[in-house]
């Protein structure tokens, strides 16, 4: 770390300057406390999202006190850090930061729960599957220590930021169903005709779309045709003489109950205007992949 802090601070290590609680306690030989345990902090927020019953666990477990520094040493990367308001007991995962002279708890939380402090913890843990920094070794971080007063306006600081992060993060949140509210309004709007109101008017001799659909209707016609006299000459064939009767035009749309349209508009269907409407290949897909041709999209 860089030893450069300003003038009035101390440099100094954590163990040396915050007090670290080894009190603990037989959650059968008390009262009903609550518990925390990691799986109740919030990676990287400070926030805890639930708690547990001194009831509900066994084994020898860390006590605390309201005002308390929770820091999770198992897996130090994920940030478990949090100051309860209330007394409990915890994991023995998590070690305790009692008051201290030297340190303001709020201060030290906000300490604990920077990216810096996670580096140098994950870097100095001891396991693989399951990596844990002993108090020893985070004990030896560098810290420099403002005066106690200067502190708390560092903490003061730090809570009002965080305030306005917190509502500029549900601000945000109101943003997301206000976006596809208006997308789809605008999406309303535009199969309605009221975006290109203005271009119909300054274009009154553009081609309307019922004589698009009667090229569309001629195309899909002759692209059937086509097929059907492939199929024959594939099998060495020659068409019957009724062969185009077979052909199975679309069903008109009845738009007797359907919305006015815009003038040069005409009601269709999926079926009349699309070539083909298809689910997909059925059966095993992988066998099927080539590298060229048409571009397959899956769900």
């Amino acid at each position: 770390m860089s030893e450069d802090i300003p003038s009035g601070w101390e440099r100094s290590t954590l163990g040396n300057v915050a007090s670290l609680s080894n009190e603990k306690c037989e959650p059968s030989s008390t009262n009903v406390l609550r518990y925390i345990g990691l799986e109740h902090i919030e990676s990287g927020s400070q926030r805890i999202t639930g708690v547990g019953s001194s009831a509900d666990v066994s084994s020898t477990k860390s006590k605390f006190r309201a005002g308390n520094v929770l820091y999770g040493k198992l897996r130090p990367y994920l940030k478990k850090v949090c100051r309860p308001t209330f007394d409990g007991i915890c994991s023995k995962d998590i070690l305790v930061f009692s008051e201290s002279p030297s340190i303001d708890n709020g201060f030290l939380l906000h300490f604990l729960s920077r990216q810096e402090t996670a580096n140098f913890a994950t870097q100095n843990a001891n396991g693989i599957n399951l990596p844990r920094i002993n108090s020893t070794t985070l004990g030896e971080l560098s810290i420099g220590i403002p005066p106690l007063a200067e502190q708390r306006r560092i903490v003061a600081k730090i809570e009002v930021s965080k305030e306005r992060s917190r509502n500029a993060r549900e601000a945000l949140a109101e943003v997301g169903p206000l976006l596809e509210q208006f997308r789809q309004s605008l999406l309303a709007a535009a199969f309605r005709g009221d975006l290109t109101t203005d271009w119909r008017a300054a274009n009154p001799n553009v081609e309307p779309a019922s004589e698009l659909l009667k090229r569309i209707r001629q195309e899909r016609r002759q692209k059937w045709e086509q097929g059907e006299l492939a199929k024959y000459q594939a099998k060495g064939k020659q068409p019957p003489t009724d062969w185009q009767d077979k052909y199975k035009a679309p069903e008109p749309v009845d738009d007797s109950d359907l919305p006015e349209l815009p003038v040069g508009w005409c009601w269709t269907s999926f079926d009349e205007c699309a070539s083909e409407i298809t689910v997909g290949f059925v059966g095993p897909m992988k066998h099927r992949y080539v590298s060229e041709g048409l571009t397959m999209l899956r769900s």
